[in-house]
């Protein structure tokens, strides 16, 4: 695998090679995502997120968004199960 000195390597949570911009690009992609449906529904994305974090059912998209988000901020999904968010 040819080194890209703009980049920078880092084990993700699956096992898998992931680069620092892909990182970067990914959480801009949540945002946006994010943005664009806390304003279609009048509210913030905190608003947003909370009303996620309380069982509030959207697209898939705005789930695997808000899975972004929360992990960028750095919360694991844990517990009995796997049914909540939990600081890491």
């Amino acid at each position: 695998m040819k080194k890209d000195l703009r980049t920078t390597m880092v084990r993700g949570n699956f096992g898998m090679l992931e680069w620092s911009w892909y990182k970067i690009m990914k959480i801009k992609g949540a945002m946006t995502v994010l943005n664009k449906r806390a304003k279609f529904f009048g509210k913030t994305v905190e608003e947003l997120v909370e009303m996620l974090d309380n069982g509030f059912d959207d697209t898939i998209t705005v789930l695997q968004a808000y899975e972004v988000y929360k992990m960028e901020q750095g919360f694991v999904w844990s517990g009995m199960n796997h049914e909540t968010w939990v600081k890491g």
